[in-house]
């Protein structure tokens, strides 16, 4: 596999100016397309065993360095993260995690915001409590949480090593791992009797984007594939279920995504997303993008595969989502959202949502600003484009009758954006299922909404 250097583009890139990318669609030489002598599988699917567990993904916990000074890493927008309340806002986690019947927690990367053995032990010690009230714990890493070099910004203490990440995880996942990939941290672990959790990490450590000094995020190393493929068969021979945790989107969550944000969706994502379907894998819990969507893929066959991604704790509408497999082989997700902290034991959804509007506004204005579009444009277009991300962010979109209006923008400015419209149109346009409340046929992928069960948002 081909290593290159990727850039970290920001979720809140102004995406009518971004370049269009062309997708990678090499065939990948996994074993059930490739080998004559491999056996078929069964037509039917593995039961799915009743359990419960809980998801809660991104939440960057971060420290600053002796003496207040910033740590935050150069070239890492924090827009809309309440980095300065994220253990605050990791304590009224670990209350509501107390309180439900939920064996066991995924957390799909970016634990830290650093990287920094000081945030990462922060976390340990939040997990080490979760765990504390009879929940596995199981973790995974992000781009934010093994840094491959230390420079300009970053904390000193930054971890860099794959090793010393699976050391300071080794109770959440690693040393209880049945399997372990020798090219990642990927492992398997059996959460609940009949269920294996495929924990992979998607980030290639080694080649020339490692030897210039930066890992390759988003993407397996071809062993890995191998790998996975390998342990699927072998889960499939042991009659054992299969739910997949990761932090990068297996599948794009709004048309072109990857396109529009290459980094945020894997590499090769149609070919890794039929394989993992091809062996009945249904369920993959994913993060990164800050953002609470459900995706659903049908393949040949009669494969399906749904892309739970959940957003970031420490960003609103700071979600966690508590997750029920039912003996009818029938999946329950609700959201559920942090309500109160301690700094803001009555306001709090209140108070991030106005942070993350005043963050993405701030950040809107100067783009354009840069791009000199006159302030008379800019109050026409920050509030849409504010309200198309604010919007994704929450999940279960509902787009206005007129999704980007452009009258009064000027002749050349208007031509600029109109190339570009179909990026927030698509944005604003939700892919099935509905993304915070519903209830899956794991036999079929037939899918139905299921009511709001706790306090309404604030209205979009």
């Amino acid at each position: 596999m081909k290593i290159s250097k990727r850039p970290n583009l920001s979720i809140f890139s102004l995406v009518i100016l971004l370049p269009i990318f062309v997708v990678n669609c090499a065939t990948i030489p996994f074993r059930y397309l490739t080998d004559e002598d491999m056996p078929v599988l069964p037509s039917h699917a593995i039961s799915y065993p009743a359990t419960e567990f809980i998801v809660f993904s991104d939440p960057h916990f971060y420290v600053p360095e002796p003496g207040g000074k910033p740590s935050l890493p150069s070239g890492r927008n924090s827009l809309g993260k309440l980095l300065g309340e994220s253990l605050e806002i990791g304590e009224a986690a670990l209350h509501f995690i107390r309180q439900q019947n939920a064996g066991f927690v995924l957390i799909p990367g970016d634990l830290t915001e650093n990287g920094s053995f000081t945030e990462h032990r922060q976390c340990v010690k939040l997990l080490k409590k979760i765990r504390q009230s009879g929940k596995q714990v199981f973790v995974i890493p992000g781009n934010h949480d093994i840094l491959k070099k230390t420079g300009a910004g970053l904390n000193s203490d930054a971890v860099t090593a794959p090793s010393q990440f699976a050391e300071l995880y080794g109770e959440f996942g690693y040393r209880q791992a049945l399997y372990r990939d020798e090219n990642s941290l990927s492992y398997i672990a059996e959460p609940a009797p009949g269920l294996w959790l495929f924990a992979l990490d998607a980030t290639c450590y080694e080649g020339p984007a490692a030897e210039s000094g930066n890992y390759r995020y988003g993407a397996f190393p071809m062993e890995t594939l191998f790998w996975i493929e390998d342990m699927l068969i072998k889960a499939h021979a042991e009659k054992k279920a299969v739910i997949v945790m990761m932090h990068y989107a297996l599948l794009e969550h709004f048309k072109l995504q990857k396109q529009f944000f290459p980094t945020y969706v894997i590499e090769d994502f149609i070919q890794v997303a039929e394989m993992l379907a091809h062996y009945k894998v249904h369920l993959v819990f994913t993060g990164h993008f800050h953002s609470q969507d459900i995706t659903l893929k049908r393949f040949q066959r009669d494969t399906f595969i749904f892309d739970i991604e959940t957003g970031s704790l420490i960003t609103y509408p700071c979600p966690l989502r508590l997750v029920r497999i039912l003996p009818s082989q029938d999946l329950e997700i609700t959201t559920h959202h942090i309500q109160a902290t301690q700094s803001h034991p009555v306001d709090f959804l209140l108070h991030a949502r106005q942070q993350l509007e005043e963050a993405m506004e701030n950040y809107f204005t100067a783009f354009l600003t840069r791009h000199e579009f006159s302030e008379q444009e800019q109050e026409l277009l920050v509030p849409q484009l504010t309200g198309a991300l604010l919007a994704h962010t929450m999940g279960d979109e509902l787009p206005p009758a007129v999704i980007l209006n452009l009258e009064g923008l000027s002749f050349w400015h208007k031509t600029m954006v109109k190339t570009r419209r179909k990026q927030i149109e698509y944005i604003w346009h939700d892919l099935i299922p509905v993304d915070n409340n519903l209830r899956i046929n794991l036999k079929d992928g037939t899918w139905q909404a299921l009511p709001t069960r706790q306090k309404t948002l604030l209205s979009q």
